[in-house]
């Protein structure tokens, strides 16, 4: 039996100077954060832009 995999991701929440927040219209979930999968010796900023 295979132990469970674990998956890291990050996202970022980005304001403009009006406050406005970025959001990002995937095709699958529509309307999220940027943000992805955190891949291996990748660092959480990266993954989030």
């Amino acid at each position: 039996m295979n132990a469970p995999r674990h998956i890291v991701s990050a996202a970022a929440v980005v304001l403009d100077d009006a406050h406005q927040v970025l959001l990002i219209r995937g095709p699958r979930r529509g309307w999220e954060m940027p943000g992805g999968q955190v891949e291996e010796g990748e660092s959480l900023a990266a993954a989030a832009v």
